[in-house]
């Protein structure tokens, strides 16, 4: 147990990163890492410290249906209620425009382990 902002995020991120990098200069596949947050704002706070890593992941950032964990910064500026973030999340979906959601359908995402 650590006090926030002591890099435990960036730790265990850049350690899981530094094995995939390796496992698939290795044996040319390596998982997918999936990395879990309860709320926005650790998100967005685990997002700007993979920024300053050497690391460049392809991201995919997942929700759930509430407006509050939606991270286009687009959609988030126009709208000014969570219905309205839903409705234009759903739209910039059916219109593939959102490149957080587009990650999701990617082929360069590695295929999970068996």
């Amino acid at each position: 147990e650590s006090p926030t902002g002591t890099g435990k995020t960036a730790a265990v991120l850049c350690a899981a990163l530094a094995w995939q990098r390796h496992r698939m200069a290795k044996a040319g596949a390596a998982p997918q890492i999936m990395y879990a947050t309860r709320t926005h704002a650790q998100v967005r706070q685990a997002m700007k410290e993979l920024r300053r890593t050497p690391y460049r992941p392809v991201v995919a950032v997942l929700g759930s249906r509430e407006a509050g964990l939606c991270v286009n910064p687009a959609v988030l500026q126009s709208a000014d209620n969570d219905g309205q973030i839903r409705q234009a999340c759903r739209q910039a979906r059916q219109q593939k425009s959102c490149q957080f959601h587009s990650g999701l359908l990617s082929s360069d995402l590695p295929e999970l382990a068996a």
